[in-house]
C-alpha cells in the first residue's frame, strides 16, 4: 500500500498535508511486517509541482515518545514530472526487528502505536525537514507469540530467558545461549548423561543382536541376496546362465524378437530353438545311443556308440579261434646319420619310433634293420630293441654271458659294414602313446659303429649304410 502525503511550502514553516484538499494533518498508519510506500508531493499555494532545484532526500521514522526506535531510514526516489512529481520511499518494517523495537512492540501488546515520520531534503534553496504523526501496527503480541521474525539472536535469548527462568528449575547458559533443566528440579536427580550410544544393553540383547544379519551384506559381494516382494532373487542378483533359458506355451507365443546366447523351449512339443539375429533356429535334439545289437548289426548311421558298446561289438564280431592278425597301423622311422660308442652299457643308437595303439588288445611288432660292424677283426658288439630301457627281446640269462637280442661282429678290412635284422613284438595293453628304441653296446671293450666302415675313409669304396626300425599295430 503506498500513502500520499503533501508538503505545502506556502506554510510558514513547511507543513505536511493530507492528500485530500492539502489542508488537513496527513493520517498515515503502516502495519508491521507488511512492505508499503510513502510517497511526498510538494505544494505552493494549492498546486502541486516539482521542487525547484532537487538534489536528495530521506524519510525517517522513529517510535514515540523517547524516539529512539528506529523504524525507517530510507532515501526517497524521485519519479514523474510536473504536477505528477512524487519522491518515494518504500518500508518493509521487519528490515529493523532489533532489541529496541522487541521492547517496543512488547509494551504495546498487539496495539497500534503513535510514532513520528520526518522527511529530510535538499534544494536550491538550501536543506528542509518537516514532521509528521503516524500510526505503527504491530502483527503480533509478544507476550504470545514470540520474538518478533529476523529478531537478533540475543534478543531471541532474552525473550527465551524471560519465559524460562531460572526459579523453575531452567539453567541458563549465556555464553553459550542454550537452555537446560536441573535434574534435580524435576526429581531426576539420580539420572546421570549417558549417550545413546555409551548405554549399555543386557547379555541377551547382545547375543541377539549377533546372530542378525548386518543389513550391509544384502545384495553385496560376499553378502545374501536380498529377495523381491514375491519372496524371490531379483535377476540382478543371479549368475546370467540362469535366466538364459526362456519357456513358452508354443512357437506362436515366443518373443516376436529373441536374444542372442538364450535358449528358447516351446512347452507343447519340447522343442528347443536359438535366435538367429532374424528367426528361431531349432536346435536338434540329442541323438539316440545304439544298443548292443544295433552296435554289431552296424546298419544305422544316426546313432552314437559309447565305448563299452563299441568294445563288446569289436568282441562279438571278431573271429573265433582267436583270429585277426589285421595290420591297424604302421609307423616307420629311419637314421641317415652315423653314431658310434665304445661303452659295455646299452646305449641308444638314435634310433626310435612311437606310435598309439588302437585298441587295447593289438599287438606292436617291431622290426629293425641296421648297417652296424665293429671296431676289429672278429671283435663282438651286441643290438637290441627295448621300451623305456626295457628289452622287448634277449637271450635267457647264463651268468656269466651278457645277455642280447643281436651280436655282429668286426672285419679284418677297415672299410667294410655288416647288415643285422631283429624283430620282436609285444602287447602294451593300453591306448597311450608306446615308444621305441634301438640300443647298441660293446663287447670286451669294443667299439660299435653305426651307418658307417671302422676306417669310414673318404673314399669312393668306402661305404656307408642306413638303419631303420619300423612299428606295425596288429588287430586282436
Amino acid at each position: 500500500m503506498t500513502h500520499t502525503v503533501v508538503i505545502d511550502l506556502s506554510a510558514t514553516p513547511f507543513a505536511a498535508r493530507a492528500a485530500a484538499g492539502y489542508t488537513s494533518a496527513p493520517s498515515v498508519r503502516f502495519k508491521h511486517l507488511t512492505t508499503q510506500s510513502l510517497a511526498f508531493a510538494f505544494a505552493t499555494s494549492g498546486t502541486i509541482a516539482a521542487v525547484s532545484g532537487w538534489v536528495e532526500g530521506r524519510v525517517v521514522m522513529k517510535a514515540t515518545p523517547n524516539g529512539e526506535v528506529l523504524l525507517l531510514d530510507a532515501a526517497l526516489e524521485e519519479s514523474g514530472s510536473d504536477v505528477g512529481k512524487r519522491y518515494t520511499a518504500a518500508w518493509a518494517a521487519e528490515e529493523n526487528d532489533g532489541d529496541d523495537l522487541r521492547a517496543f512492540l512488547a509494551a504495546s501488546k498487539g496495539e497500534a502505536l503513535p510514532c513520528w515520520a520526518e522527511i529530510q531534503w535538499e534544494d536550491s534553496a538550501g536543506t528542509h525537514a518537516v514532521a509528521f504523526e503516524i500510526e505503527f501496527e504491530p502483527s503480533f503480541n509478544l507476550d504470545t507469540d514470540g520474538p518478533p521474525p529476523k529478531a537478533t539472536a540475543e534478543a531471541n535469548w532474552l525473550w527465551l530467558k524471560d519465559r524460562a527462568p531460572e526459579a523453575n528449575g531452567f539453567v541458563h547458559d549465556d555464553e553459550a545461549r542454550e537452555l537446560s533443566v536441573s535434574p534435580s528440579s524435576i526429581g531426576l536427580g539420580d539420572v546421570d548423561n549417558t549417550s545413546d550410544t555409551d548405554k549399555p544393553i543386557s547379555d541377551a540383547t547382545q547375543a541377539a543382536l549377533n546372530l542378525k544379519l548386518d543389513s550391509s551384506e544384502r545384495g553385496a559381494a560376499d553378502g545374501v541376496a536380498p529377495l523381491d516382494s514375491s519372496g524371490k532373487v531379483p535377476a540382478a542378483n543371479l549368475p546370467g546362465y540362469v535366466d538364459d533359458v526362456i519357456e513358452a506355451a508354443n512357437f506362436a507365443a515366443l518373443p516376436d524378437s529373441g536374444e542372442t546366447g538364450k535358449i528358447y523351449i516351446t512347452l507343447d512339443n519340447n522343442k528347443t530353438y536359438r535366435w538367429s539375429g532374424s528367426a528361431y533356429v531349432e536346435i536338434n535334439g540329442m541323438p539316440a545311443f545304439a544298443s548292443q545289437a544295433e552296435a554289431e548289426a552296424g546298419s544305422d548311421n544316426t546313432k552314437l556308440m559309447t565305448p563299452l558298446r563299441t568294445a563288446e561289438a569289436i568282441a562279438a564280431l571278431a573271429p573265433s579261434g582267436g583270429g585277426g592278425g589285421k595290420v591297424l597301423q604302421v609307423v616307420f622311422a629311419a637314421k641317415t646319420d652315423t653314431a658310434t660308442g665304445s661303452s659295455g652299457a646299452w646305449t641308444s643308437s638314435g634310433l626310435s619310433a612311437s606310435i598309439t595303439p588302437s585298441s587295447v588288445g593289438s599287438q606292436i611288432l617291431a622290426i629293425a634293420v641296421l648297417s652296424v660292424t665293429s671296431n676289429n677283426n672278429n671283435t663282438l658288439a651286441m643290438a637290441r630293441i627295448a621300451k623305456g630301457g626295457t628289452p622287448l627281446l634277449q637271450a635267457d640269462a647264463a651268468i656269466p654271458r651278457p645277455q642280447s637280442h643281436a651280436v655282429f661282429v668286426g672285419f679284418a678290412q677297415g672299410n667294410q659294414i655288416g647288415s643285422t635284422t631283429m624283430m620282436a613284438q609285444e602287447v602294451p595293453g593300453s591306448l597311450s602313446p608306446q615308444t621305441y628304441t634301438v640300443e647298441l653296446a660293446g663287447l670286451n671293450g669294443s667299439t660299435w659303429y653305426l651307418n658307417r666302415s671302422t676306417a669310414d675313409s673318404a673314399s669312393p669304396v668306402v661305404p656307408r649304410g642306413a638303419s631303420t626300425l619300423t612299428l606295425v599295430e596288429i588287430g586282436a
